[in-house]
């Protein structure tokens, strides 16, 4: 919470004057982040800001009250994730998952390149912008932030998709949808970073309803091998923690992909060869961060398979599944009994 921006706080809504007067205080003297106003004290902001020690004090109140997680039961929790949750379409996934893809947390799609990873965060952008069209009053603001570090979104696939789930929907309501995607390319770690900082303005401006990252993996491992892996771990904290907060303070799902990796077994006691077998990249560190990792696979036939391999709400579970002009879709036999 500390990195979040002064300019988003509410301060005390009721004394405009107040808030307003304060915020160029801190701007004058560039205090911009909660953490920093923190790190002062009250006394140091009596001084840099030339206040009185009630006002130093009531601007820390309004600050943590406003940053501080607010007190909730499980039963409003449970209800929250279920009416934001996002369905796949894929119904023993939503089953299993209390509705779908859930709110408030982060969401996993790991894979081995070509399986199917990037088409399936484009089907599921396309979902929340119809779910969310649906929802919302005629002026309400809605759109799906998509973060793309590999270069393989395709907008006239994604418009494929919206045509092909929604074929009732008239091509102007779908080039609306399109509109209301709001597309980062992204090449480097840094300019990662600075868009997941900026992020929280959109969500509010745009009422977002959904953000992907597609993927955590590809810039990481492309700026930090195995001799940064000190620095790649506290980039990939910062990241996480960063989607993490977005994704509780707005109540909206996450959905991150991940690549795979080899892993080498140690060798047995035994004598015999150490066997090696793929698993998602990026290690403990972000393997905790996540809150439900979906993994993409082909099994030993070459067919695509979809598995919930971790979640708070759910057992394991595998489908077979495929890629359409819909994007990714049950097997019909998968669908028996859903």
């Amino acid at each position: 919470m500390g990195s979040r921006r002064l300019a988003r706080i509410a301060l005390d809504a009721t004394d405009a004057a107040w808030r307003e007067d304060l915020r160029q205080r801190c701007e004058s003297k560039e205090i911009t982040t909660c953490r920093q106003l923190f790190e002062l004290g009250p006394f140091a902001l009596r001084h840099e800001l030339d206040l009185l020690p009630a006002e130093a004090e009531r601007l820390l109140d309004a600050v943590s009250d406003d940053v501080a997680p607010q007190p909730t039961t499980a039963l409003e929790i449970k209800q929250r994730v279920e009416v934001n949750s996002l369905p796949t379409g894929l119904a023993l996934i939503d089953r299993k998952l209390l509705g779908g893809i859930p709110a408030r947390s982060v969401t996993e799609v790991v894979g081995a390149p070509g399986v199917g990873k990037t088409q399936f965060s484009m089907m599921l952008a396309v979902l929340a912008l119809r779910q969310a069209a649906s929802r919302a009053a005629a002026d309400e603001s809605y759109g799906v932030v998509y973060l793309d570090t590999e270069a393989g979104f395709r907008q006239e696939r994604m418009m494929q998709m919206a045509g092909s789930l929604f074929p009732a929907v008239l091509a102007g309501a779908a080039q609306s949808l399109g509109s209301r995607l709001h597309y980062l390319s992204l090449s480097t770690t840094r300019a990662l970073m600075e868009a997941l900082e900026q992020l929280e303005g959109l969500i509010i401006e745009h009422g977002i309803r959904l953000v992907v990252l597609d993927s955590a993996a590809a810039l990481v491992r492309k700026e930090y091998g195995r001799d940064a892996l000190a620095e790649r771990q506290r980039l990939l904290g910062q990241q996480a923690s960063l989607l993490k907060r977005l994704a509780e303070n707005f109540g909206i799902p996450v959905v991150v992909t991940n690549q795979m990796t080899t892993h080498r077994s140690e060798l047995p006691a035994t004598g015999e060869e150490p066997t090696e077998q793929l698993a998602a990249a990026l290690g403990n560190t972000w393997a905790h961060a996540v809150n439900t990792r979906l993994e993409l696979r082909r099994d030993a036939d070459g067919h695509r398979e979809l598995s919930i391999t971790k979640s708070p709400v759910s057992s394991t579970l595998t489908i077979p599944v495929d890629l359409s002009t819909q994007g990714l879709v049950a097997v019909a036999a998968s669908e028996e009994g859903a």
